[in-house]
């Protein structure tokens, strides 16, 4: 189950097509023969949850859908998709939104290629509607980069602190979750007072997200999350959830190693589902609730009703996430 993006409020169902367009427009530019790998990825059945939060940030301040909105939510979703194809590469995945990733399909390289020739092609959308618009573009880039820096480095690191994988998932995700609504607000003129409670909406969104992404990796299956699950620990990467396992099993300590076998895979998942689920899962909706308060408290700023409603998404999002653990260990993650 996926969130829906025309149930994100204050958003049109003509202006989602319009990202639509957009995007097949910019990617139907970038030259052979990466114009096929791109486009694959690019139009693939998505979400697209950082662009429609343009748009919604945007209706929030009570604007309509001008250009430089659109180009925002074009050049935001963009960058993602370049993410996309350098975080496979990493993970040597094989399909990303149900169509083989370009490392699978047309090598490595191909992918480093790829995956660059997007960003290239954000930061030309974005210095399009100007240059505040392409400078967040560029700084929300270093901040991806300094997320997947930071969980390469932290790799079978047992006394990783919970602060530090935090900090991780607020690069990797809170970071282009925060740039979208900043950009959404900024595109409508929203009052400062609104695009900052906006932009700290976006963060703790973002990084909620990653968290909910995190405990799925533990307790969810292929079939339902739609791609390998369990990978994680076993690839070394620490993430909140490994986090609380580790301080709480000296088992688990002894299995965060490379080359584990499969019954040292089941086991290890087994004492992360025992012992760091739960923990994750209360600081998810800790964030979500956080995000949702520092948004109310500016509904006097923008469009009252429309804001109201963007700060419940966060909410709806990690209940209906959460429906893609499985009957049997779904007392994990209830609250």
């Amino acid at each position: 189950m996926t969130l829906a993006p025309a149930r994100v409020p204050g958003v049109a169902a003509e202006w989602l097509a319009a990202i639509e367009d957009g995007l097949a427009e910019r990617v139907a530019g970038v030259p052979e023969p990466l114009t096929g790998p791109c486009r694959r990825i690019v139009t693939a059945p998505a979400k697209r949850l950082r662009p429609t939060l343009v748009l919604s940030a945007a209706a929030c301040a009570g604007g309509a859908l001008t250009p430089a909105t659109l180009g925002s939510a074009v050049a935001v979703e963009l960058l993602h998709c370049s993410s996309l194809v350098h975080d496979d590469l990493i993970d040597a995945a094989a399909v990303r939104r149900g169509v083989p990733t370009v490392n699978a399909a047309e090598g490595p390289a191909m992918a480093i290629v790829a995956g660059d020739a997007l960003i290239a092609l954000a930061g030309e959308v974005a210095a399009g509607v100007d240059a505040r618009t392409a400078a967040a573009i560029s700084s929300t880039l270093g901040d991806l980069c300094r997320g997947e820096a930071r969980e390469l480095a932290g790799r079978y690191r047992a006394g990783l602190s919970l602060a530090e994988a935090i900090g991780t998932a607020e690069a990797k995700t809170g970071a282009l979750l925060r740039a979208a609504c900043r950009l959404g607000a900024e595109s409508a003129g929203a009052d400062p007072r609104l695009a900052s409670a906006l932009d700290a909406f976006g963060l703790a969104f973002g990084t909620c997200l990653q968290l909910v992404d995190d405990v799925l990796d533990v307790v969810s299956t292929d079939d339902l999350l739609g791609k390998p699950t369990g990978a994680d620990f076993a690839a070394g990467i620490v993430t909140p959830p490994a986090v609380h396992a580790l301080a709480a099993s000296p088992e688990l300590r002894t299995l965060l190693r490379p080359g584990l076998d499969d019954h040292e895979r089941r086991r290890a998942r087994a004492l992360l589902c025992e012992h760091g689920v739960g923990a994750t899962v209360t600081l998810a909706w800790n964030l979500a609730r956080h995000a949702e308060r520092t948004l109310v408290a500016a509904a006097g700023f923008g469009d009252h009703l429309t804001v109201r409603a963007l700060a419940a998404l966060p909410g709806r999002y990690v209940r209906r996430q959460l429906t893609r653990v499985p009957p049997h260990r779904r007392h994990l993650v209830d609250s």
